[in-house]
């Protein structure tokens, strides 16, 4: 299930270029996560084939005017609805060396959380550029823009797409009551065991700023497990499930099964929430549609 959650979202700063054939320049890097120069990718011609690993770097493409240039992604990637026709070189976590070389791409975006890099450096070796992101948070979203645009040769729109997501963003945020009363959160990412998120993840920084307070913000990990105990303790007063999108039997059977703890605040007022929509999941350019679907789940019930 966590697994899951990490492979909608992916994408950022620090990241790093590297190439084999030919040469990067020297101020680029090889290592995922590496600190990196971004005028090294001005050094490469912008590609007209490239292949994605990542949902949410599908949809960082297709925003940046450039879903054309897709020549491969992963069997995850569905949105927009054309990303459902491109060819598939598997999973997030298990793409394949073969499909991926043999879409010929120019440039392989891939994230640095997604626990592919040694199927990523048999890439490198084949002499592929490849592009490493990792995306955290909101943050991570806005330099993403104008990282992947102007690797695409596309700075202008990378540009003006930030400008304006954060005027978006801020629009979303201003529509909460100055003073608001900030509920006590919790976000279900997992079941048997039940996994939440915690701190320093894109979901915790989601809350924070969509007027709500993570229940599970002094964890000692970003993604804890919890027991009925600790859930009793933390009294959430709204709960937001997001695994799986919130719709499997799984879910609906946990579900069913904390109202039967009244003594939580959420339970009690009927505040528990399936949340079937994967833009929670994907840390990408649709955040400030999640936010704006946060700021109303969190705010006062009628």
């Amino acid at each position: 299930m966590l697994a899951r959650v990490v492979c909608w979202g992916v994408l950022l700063l620090p990241m790093a270029v590297s190439c084999r054939k030919p040469a990067p320049p020297s101020d680029a890097t090889t290592a995922p996560g590496a600190p990196h120069n971004l005028a090294a990718l001005g050094q490469f011609p912008a590609p007209s084939r490239v292949v994605s690993l990542a949902p949410a770097l599908t949809e960082l493409v297709y925003a940046l005017g450039a879903g054309d240039r897709l020549v491969g992604v992963t069997r995850f990637c569905d949105f927009p609805a054309e990303a459902r026709a491109l060819p598939k070189i598997g999973g997030f976590l298990d793409p394949s060396v073969e499909a991926i070389l043999a879409a010929r791409p120019e440039l392989v975006l891939v994230a640095t959380n997604s626990g592919t890099e040694a199927i990523v450096r048999r890439l490198e070796a084949e002499g592929l550029r490849v592009l490493w992101l990792r995306l955290d948070g909101l943050n991570d979203v806005r330099t993403g823009l104008e990282v992947v645009a102007e690797a695409l040769g596309r700075p202008e729109v990378g540009r003006t797409l930030r400008t304006a997501l954060d005027r978006r963003i801020a629009s979303v945020t201003a529509r909460i009551p100055h003073g608001a009363r900030r509920p006590r959160t919790l976000v279900v990412v997992g079941h048997r065991p039940l996994i939440v998120a915690g701190p320093g993840t894109w979901l915790d920084e989601l809350v924070t700023l969509a007027g709500g307070q993570n229940a599970a913000a002094d964890a000692n990990r970003p993604y804890p497990q919890w027991s009925a105990e600790v859930l009793l303790e933390r009294r959430p007063e709204v709960i937001l499930d997001v695994s799986m999108g919130g719709e499997t039997d799984l879910a609906r059977a946990e579900l069913d099964r904390w109202r039967a703890l009244t003594a939580i605040p959420a339970v009690r007022d009927h505040r528990i929430h399936s949340v079937p929509d994967d833009r929670l999941l994907r840390p990408g350019p649709r955040v400030a549609d999640a936010l704006e679907l946060l700021v109303r789940l969190l705010g006062p019930t009628p």
